[in-house]
């Protein structure tokens, strides 16, 4: 083999690690990415059922100190 052949040679197989390389950093990135989006989908979810349990506690319906209230009031 001539040594243009080789040096091509040589040139591909770079280029095939650093696509390697690159995929692996980007599964990397991807992987970092979908564990943050999933750590902000709980904080989110927790914060709207905190305030959706508070809307729901400070009801007069639905608040659970009104009805042990209720209870009492009813039973004496």
């Amino acid at each position: 083999m001539n040594q243009l052949s080789l040096v091509l040679k040589e040139i591909d197989a770079i280029q095939q690690l650093n696509n390697e390389n690159r995929k692996s950093k980007f599964k990397t990135l991807n992987i970092s990415k979908l564990s943050l989006i999933h750590q902000l989908t709980k904080r989110c979810f927790l914060i709207f059922g905190m305030a959706i349990a508070k809307c729901i506690g400070s009801s007069s319906i639905f608040s659970i100190t009104n009805k042990h209230r209720m209870m009492g009031e009813h039973s004496r």
